[in-house]
């Protein structure tokens, strides 16, 4: 049972298995700044080779003109000015100089395979969540050459890689609410929360507008395709601004869920918000008596063997090779979608993102599933972006970034103002990453970063707040965490001053309190 106990012991500050993660890949940090130094640069050579093409194809001077004086500024942004003003303008200006030279462009000639003749200006927003995908398969396929995720690998090639991505929530509702509202999970409100005693599952705030809501004012066609998924029931809040919100376990099968998407893209024309949940990885084949296999949800297998206590290697062995198994389900889903947007005219300038709500516990610290601690294995999720046009194809971000940005760079692509009552910042704008949760003992948990190094996990129990900190280049495994409260890092005043912050419906004790009326389902993940 020693795993088990690490998770819940609610002594000794956070124990190891409350100290949840798995770590940074030391050997890339060195690579940071001089990937953020060339970002800017690479923009530029993008905005020009376009402007480029206009000026032989159209000879539109004057717009040529207005382009390369967004270039002269991006080059003013590359002059020796501080790192972090330097980084901040580049990037903006970057984006602007690109989205320009896109307009120059008719948009067929970008389009490969797509139709031809169709020219938009607002791009689409496609929103692609493969549940429970870890982020170290995707790392580890595209280091290889991408043969075992191929469609992954051709969108990565197209966009870029956040390999640093931090998911806000350990298990489905509060990441997808976080996805949706651009908002921590104690500020969306989506999360477990006590009644009379008993955690439940609170909806999104009604005051915390989604992503679907926003867009459909704007004029969005928007739909999200699901395959029958009970823990996000419309009750949640996840359906809010979905014109069209269609749950249903036939969508499970690709052909199904192929001819809904091909049959609603089909139908639209102007500009549109498309959200596809993926779930291959949700189902485990189990062996029965008889020799066979049955299908079963991953997580009635993950509940036993976590109960069970210590995770033997054989079955970690067995989780880790049920779950591979897996990915190539994710793979050819995703390549399904881009297919059908390729074959709609939609796919070159398109806001393309791929990611999941959270990873997967596959016998790390005696553990299995989600919804447990913030690991790095729960918590460090893919992250693929396909900007309109292809700007930035190729590039690999090592930063950290937040999982909620996504809310904010898709209203930054389609020239929609980020609403002030949102936590999120753009991806390529620096911001700070939280990760939040109730635990399933009703604990207040938190997780922060100062950079690639340093990760600080935070519990709160009856008043009491316990924080340790952790060295992710030497200690990846996160095994030998720092409680002395005595020490006064930069990350441990971040912490305080974030959970001190006032959140809707906390009472101060650590435990938000849900509201006796109102719709709420049980506390599952």
């Amino acid at each position: 049972m020693r795993g088990v106990d690490q998770a819940n012991a609610p002594t000794r500050g956070v124990d190891q298995a409350n100290a949840p993660t798995r770590g940074v890949d030391q050997a890339n940090a060195p690579t940071r700044g001089v990937d953020q130094a060339n970002a800017p640069t690479r923009g530029v050579e993008q905005a020009n080779a376009l402007t480029r093409g206009v000026e032989q194809a159209n000879a539109l001077t004057r717009r040529v003109d207005q382009a390369n004086a967004l270039t002269r500024r991006v080059d003013q942004a590359n002059a020796p000015t501080p790192q972090g003003l330097r980084a901040a303008l580049g990037g903006r200006l970057r984006r602007a100089a690109a989205s320009l030279a896109l307009l120059l462009v008719p948009l067929g000639s970008l389009a490969g395979c797509e139709r031809a003749g169709r020219e938009r200006t607002v791009p689409d927003v496609v929103l692609v969540v493969a549940d429970a995908l870890r982020a170290d398969r995707v790392r580890k396929a595209l280091d290889e050459g991408g043969d075992a995720l191929p469609n992954l690998t051709r969108l990565a090639r197209d966009g870029v890689l956040y390999e640093r991505a931090a998911s806000p929530g350990t298990w489905c509702a509060p990441a997808f609410a976080s996805l949706l509202t651009g908002r921590w999970p104690s500020f969306h409100g989506a999360e477990r929360r006590s009644v009379r005693g008993e955690l439940v599952v609170q909806p999104i705030a009604a005051e915390a507008t989604t992503l679907a809501e926003i867009l459909r004012q704007r004029g969005f066609h928007t739909a999200a395709f699901l395959p029958g998924r009970e823990d996000l029931p419309p009750t949640l809040g996840i359906a809010r601004g979905f014109t069209d919100f269609v749950d249903a376990p036939a969508l499970a099968e690709p052909p199904a869920l192929d001819d809904a998407i091909g049959h609603w893209l089909e139908r639209r024309s102007g500009p549109l918000f498309l959200m596809v949940v993926l779930d291959p990885l949700r189902q485990v084949g189990a062996p029965e008596p008889d020799g066979g296999l049955r299908q079963r949800p991953r997580s009635e297998i993950t509940t036993v063997i976590a109960r069970a206590g210590e995770i033997s290697w054989e079955d970690r062995t067995r989780l880790a090779a049920e779950y591979d198994a897996g990915l190539a389900g994710v793979d050819r889903a995703i390549g399904d979608v881009t297919a059908l947007l390729q074959s709609a005219g939609r796919y070159a300038g398109a806001l393309i993102v791929v990611t999941a709500d959270h990873g997967e516990l596959l016998g790390e610290h005696g553990l299995a599933g989600h919804g447990w601690p913030p690991f790095e294995d729960v918590i460090n999720v893919p992250l693929v972006v396909k900007y309109p046009g292809g700007r930035d194809a190729g590039r690999r971000e090592e930063r950290r970034v937040s999982s909620a940005g996504v809310f904010a760079t898709a209203l930054e692509e389609v020239g929609v103002p980020i609403p002030d009552d949102v936590q999120a910042k753009p991806l390529d704008d620096h911001h700070p990453v939280w990760a939040e949760d109730v635990d399933r003992r009703g604990r207040r948990v938190r997780a922060g970063y100062d950079g690639l190094r340093e990760k600080i996990i935070g519990v709160t129990e009856n008043g009491i707040a316990v924080a340790c900190t952790y060295d992710m280049y030497t200690d990846a495994a996160e095994l030998q965490p720092d409680c002395a409260n005595e020490s006064d890092s930069p990350l441990r005043r971040a912490m305080a001053s974030f959970s001190r912050r006032p959140r809707p419906g906390e009472t101060g004790s650590g435990l938000a309190q849900a509201e006796d009326g109102g719709p709420r389902g049980r506390a599952t993940n």
